[in-house]
């Protein structure tokens, strides 16, 4: 962080007038490349991926060195009110978990041949089962879908690439943020990767 973390609780949502922004952000589920605790990152790796690994660490000790932060961003999200995601692969991070029966049934498929698997469709207490079955399936065996099925497949797939999840989408998040070192450096390997 080059600025102080300690702005305004209304600062960390968006930028005040005359007040400094902040450079904490909110990470979604499934939508940034990596997110780990640092200590799975070895030395060898920190320095494969041009990380560095002293920089985080000084970055680490100023955010908890930064008097009442903890403090303001207990009463940012306090009040935050958050959309429940409605896509079932979203769904299993909020919160939500599946019965015994859903699970011993999940178990079962796991260890069920390709073959079968379309046979286990409806025996879900959960609403979310049989779609995350479908979607099971189509990425592990896309040879036991339907016509139907691959169309229904094809049509999902277009909905996500047509959505924040494609780097040309990342790109263009990227270009309405503030000029930084590291989201420059992030916009050169999408860049690049495409």
């Amino acid at each position: 962080p080059t600025q102080s973390p300690s702005a305004p609780s209304s600062a960390l949502a968006k930028q005040s007038e005359g007040k400094p922004r902040s450079l904490l952000v909110t990470i979604q589920v499934n939508r940034c490349p990596a997110i780990a605790p640092l200590a799975t990152l070895s030395e060898a790796n920190a320095a494969r991926h041009g990380i560095d690994l002293a920089q985080c660490h000084r970055h680490f000790a100023q955010l908890k060195a930064t008097p009442g932060l903890v403090e303001k961003l207990q009463e940012t999200y306090a009040k935050a009110s958050f959309e429940k995601p409605k896509d079932p692969d979203a769904m299993l991070y909020s919160g939500s978990f599946f019965s015994d029966d859903d699970r011993a049934l999940m178990d079962q498929i796991r260890e069920a041949p390709p073959e079968a698997l379309a046979a286990y469709a409806g025996r879900f207490r959960d609403p979310r089962g049989d779609e995350l079955l479908f979607r099971y399936r189509a990425r592990n065996h896309p040879e036991t879908l339907t016509g139907k099925e691959r169309g229904k497949w094809k049509r999902f797939i277009l909905h996500r690439q047509k959505t924040h999840r494609t780097p040309e989408a990342a790109l263009a998040r990227i270009a309405q943020l503030p000029p930084s070192e590291p989201l420059a450096d992030l916009a050169a390997h999408l860049a690049a990767a495409q």
